[in-house]
């Protein structure tokens, strides 16, 4: 993990800005979200930055049953009554994906059978799935999501960076370029490219069946 304050500390100390004199802590943070979003456009076909979500129907709705059974209503004002959640159903009502989702590289069911997607008309069967607006939908009730993830934007020096230490130097040069130059798309690919392609290669999907994480 990479802390944002370590971060603009490295960049502040590479653009000899230790005063705070050329660039505010905001400036950095933005250029750094620009940064993570040439990260993810280079990722985005790799197997680097994939994660696994599990759905689990009756898991989920017995988590919904407690909190709906936690609601205490202010007896003196019941305009202030939190609203109970609604039960989840995967084939009607679908779930919400991860914040951080960008594409999906495999979904199983419960039993690690593949499902496939389905026109986005009708409910999906025992054996299809379908996304509408961000939401998924499938045909049974425990699902596995293998999917791309993206970096989510940062907002403050508090918050992190899921990316190992050895990706510091190579945010901050990026991060460097955009604060120094404001460079076009095309020059800051390039960038992006000559910075991480020796970090961690490119480890592209061949012809070959890929066989989910957790499963044997």
């Amino acid at each position: 993990m990479i802390t944002v304050q370590e971060l603009k500390n490295l960049i502040r100390y590479k653009l000899k800005d230790n005063n705070e004199v050329q660039y505010s802590d905001y400036d950095i943070i933005q250029a750094i979200n620009e940064v993570l979003r040439y990260v993810n456009q280079y990722y985005i076909n790799s197997d680097f930055l994939e994660k696994v979500q599990h759905y689990r129907q009756d898991d989920m709705n017995r988590e919904i049953d407690e909190y709906n059974a936690s609601l205490t209503p202010d007896p003196g004002d019941e305009t202030t009554t939190p609203t109970p959640k609604e039960h989840i159903d995967m084939m009607m009502t679908g779930v919400e994906l991860p914040e951080d989702f960008l594409t999906i590289v495999r979904i199983v069911d419960g039993h690690g059978r593949d499902l496939h997607p389905c026109d986005a008309i009708r409910p999906p069967r025992w054996d299809e799935y379908k996304i509408l607006q961000n939401r998924l939908y499938a045909g049974v009730k425990d699902v596995d999501m293998l999917y791309n993830a993206g970096f989510m934007s940062v907002s403050a020096l508090t918050d992190s960076i899921e990316l190992p230490f050895v990706f510091k130097d190579a945010l901050a040069k990026l991060t460097c370029t955009v604060l120094q130059n404001n460079p076009d798309t095309d020059v800051m690919s390039s960038a992006v490219d000559d910075a991480l392609a020796n970090v961690v290669p490119l480890r592209k999907y061949t012809n070959m069946e890929k066989r989910m994480p957790f499963y044997c």
